[in-house]
């Protein structure tokens, strides 16, 4: 029998986003700009969030590349009006540290680029269809009420902002883990 994915969820990921130079100088970028503690992250983490102006830290080589991803995205997604940026910000998380379970409200797409996140690294994904945590499986597969996708350094990845993620069980097993995150809205 064939299995039909009628409601999938767009998840777009382009690893080696950057280049590993890249990587290493928006490392040394985000690490000179001041961090503060924001409600998402639990334990021994700061962030940006309440300064989101970050867009011009990437330089024009990405920024350029980045544009093109997003629009890549809502091509094979299917959005049919352009997006814009809304903001963009840094976190810095320890080992031990939590990011909290959340989604991003009033945005359309949502996305981060993995900075310095280690080699088992990972975004938890909750599934949007409150139904299925009552549907028991042998194992955790895309049908699971959360999932894990794992992440690599310089990675770019894109998600609907509806769509939750982090967890308020799971450990950041690493320290120094740096993500740059943003939101994109409708022009």
């Amino acid at each position: 029998m064939d299995i039909l994915d009628i409601f999938p969820t767009p998840i777009g990921i382009h690893e080696k986003f950057i280049t590993e130079p890249q990587r290493i100088d928006l490392y040394n970028k985000i690490k000179s700009i001041s961090h503060v503690k924001h409600d998402t992250i639990r334990g021994d983490g700061i962030s940006t969030h309440t300064n989101q102006n970050m867009i011009d830290i990437l330089g024009d080589d990405i920024q350029v590349k980045f544009k093109d991803c997003v629009i890549d995205y809502m091509n094979k997604f299917g959005l049919k009006r352009s997006l814009k940026l809304l903001n963009m910000w840094s976190n810095i998380q320890n080992k031990g540290s939590i990011l909290r379970k959340h989604f991003h409200e009033g945005c359309v797409v949502s996305g981060a680029i993995y900075i310095n996140v280690g080699d088992n690294s990972s975004i938890t994904f909750h599934n949007p269809n409150p139904l299925m945590v009552f549907t028991e499986r042998k194992s955790t597969n895309q049908y699971s009420d959360k999932t894990k996708l794992f992440v690599k350094d310089g990675s770019l990845l894109l998600f609907p902002s509806w769509l939750q993620h982090g967890d308020d069980d799971e450990t950041i097993d690493v320290d120094d883990r740096v993500v740059i995150s943003f939101n994109l809205v409708y022009e």
